[in-house]
């Protein structure tokens, strides 16, 4: 087994999440899967699973993509590198995952863009008839 490479930052240590947990949600978060971090470790998927499933039952989460999601809007991991657009914000929808502020503030904006864009082509189709 591997030493963890980062120590383990108190938000995640208030939260229950051991350094082991919080080692795995990183690399699950960067895109590993759990047969990738078993190699780098030097032990069985069947015990990263494990691990996977505790950290599971600490967040309150439903998977494991849901869990980066929940250490994600609660700081114990550095912000998604793609949240903050629309394209995250159906993500997240689409997922059932709950959407974080600078999701849905893109989500507004998008729809704002929306609006002004369209606005003109009603008024001009409203004055035409």
């Amino acid at each position: 087994m591997t030493a963890t490479a980062t120590p383990l930052p108190p938000a995640a240590a208030a939260a229950g999440v051991t350094a082991r947990q919080w080692e795995l949600l990183q690399r699950v978060a960067h895109g590993a899967t759990y047969r990738q971090v078993a190699s780098e470790w030097g032990i069985t998927e069947i015990t990263v699973r494990g691990y996977g499933h505790r950290l599971l039952r600490v967040l309150g989460a439903s998977t494991i993509a849901h869990a980066v999601h929940i250490a994600h809007s609660r700081g114990l991991i550095g912000p998604k590198p793609d949240c903050g657009s629309r394209a995250a914000y159906r993500r997240h929808v689409v997922a059932g995952e709950p959407t974080d502020m600078a999701c849905r503030t893109a989500n507004t904006a998008y729809w704002a863009g929306c609006r002004a864009i369209v606005a003109p082509i009603l008024a001009a189709k409203r004055e035409a008839a």
